[in-house]
């Protein structure tokens, strides 16, 4: 059920980002009472990925759409103005990469999709999720 994505982002501007889980056969699974975390990390100075934002389920940046499989992340503006000052401005700095993950009721969590986070400078184009 992994994946693979690039999103890409402005400062200081909000961006949702809607996932769908499904079964092996297509069909969307019911995430009732499923929690999730979404995590953007940053490769800093000493050569380690560290984590610079933090989204989860119960501090509501992120809803569950029960029996329609759909888990959606929204980031603030708020929230991309503030990773403008742990990605600065050369190019290879802003680049990260994030993680979602989703726990079952009382089961393991376990990785849904994973990639890398662009954020863009006023007047840079924003390019589509792929």
């Amino acid at each position: 059920m992994r994946g693979d994505v690039t999103i890409s982002c402005a400062y200081g501007t909000g961006l949702t980002v809607a996932v769908t889980l499904k079964s092996t056969l297509g069909v969307a699974i019911n995430i009732t009472g499923y929690s999730s975390r979404l995590i953007i990390q940053r490769f800093d100075d000493s050569s380690v990925w560290s984590t610079v934002l933090s989204l989860t389920s119960g501090g509501g940046q992120i809803t569950n759409g029960g029996v329609s499989g759909v888990f959606t992340a929204t980031l603030s503006a708020a929230n991309t103005t503030a990773l403008a000052a742990y990605f600065g401005s050369p190019v290879p700095n802003r680049l990260g990469r994030f993680e979602m993950y989703a726990t079952p009721g009382a089961g393991t969590e376990g990785l849904i999709f994973h990639g890398f986070v662009h954020l863009l400078q006023a007047g840079e184009a924003v390019e589509p999720v792929s």
